[in-house]
């Protein structure tokens, strides 16, 4: 789980500059980070992907430079990551996608069937296994697509707004789940869940026009830990003022 970092990264996107020297370590547990649109998160987290390439700076997924191909590779064995657009065909059951993906992640042959009930148990989906993912909620959905991107039992797991579109209650299951993933990965995500920073977050990144403007823990931003105070600090940060 160690060795997952960016080192003054920048990167353009056309003519934008997207991320600006921005220098990260990310540790075990859950990292939350934070911005409004536009501010680079799921840039970052496509840069540690590998899906975006940046214009200086570095990045080592679990030790793994993917500065070179076989780093590349070595990191996308390491890593598993949820895109914001995930989608798979409706038609397929829960177990159906969990082998699809113990394929897809390279499980040998002979583990994918323990693999599978193994994600099954670990992320609650017991009862919808043989159901077909276009009749689940939306939080049911994004336990099954975390669960994909984790069947693997990654070192590095990193989540694109995954509560986005979520009630109280699928967000507050989707906290349980990532906290489960996290005993077994670094879980880097992306948020705008105030409620996610106070109640799942270990650290805290948040980013402003490109830029790390606080990188720490909820504590070391707001040591009273009152939740209304922690959202107007961070969005303070936000707008790329200075905190109180």
């Amino acid at each position: 789980m160690t060795g997952t970092r960016v080192a003054d990264l920048t990167v353009q996107l056309g003519r934008t500059i997207a991320l600006t020297n921005v220098t990260v370590a990310f540790s075990s547990g859950v990292t939350a980070v934070v911005g409004a649109n536009g501010s680079g998160k799921s840039t970052l987290l496509r840069c540690m992907a590998g899906l975006v390439r940046p214009h200086a700076g570095s990045v080592h997924v679990a030790g793994h430079s993917l500065a070179t191909p076989d780093g590349r590779r070595a990191a996308r064995a390491a890593l598993g990551y949820l895109s914001q657009r995930t989608d798979f065909p409706g038609s397929y059951t829960v177990r159906e996608a969990l082998r699809y993906g113990a394929w897809l992640h390279r499980v040998p042959r002979a583990e994918r069937e323990s693999t599978v009930r193994d994600a099954v148990e670990r992320f609650a989906l017991t009862d919808h296994q043989v159901a077909e993912l276009r009749t689940l909620s939306g939080g049911t959905r994004q336990r099954v697509y975390i669960a994909l991107a984790s069947i693997h039992r990654p070192s590095v797991l990193m989540l694109d707004e995954p509560s986005v579109g979520l009630d109280l209650a699928q967000r507050h299951a989707l906290r349980e789940v990532i906290h489960r993933a996290s005993q077994d990965s670094t879980v880097v995500v992306t948020t705008h869940d105030i409620d996610d920073l106070v109640s799942m977050a270990d650290r805290l990144v948040v980013l402003a026009e490109g830029v790390v403007v606080f990188n720490g823990t909820v504590t070391e931003l707001d040591a009273t830990g009152d939740r209304s105070n922690v959202e107007r600090q961070v969005r303070t940060l936000m707008t790329g003022a200075q905190v109180a």
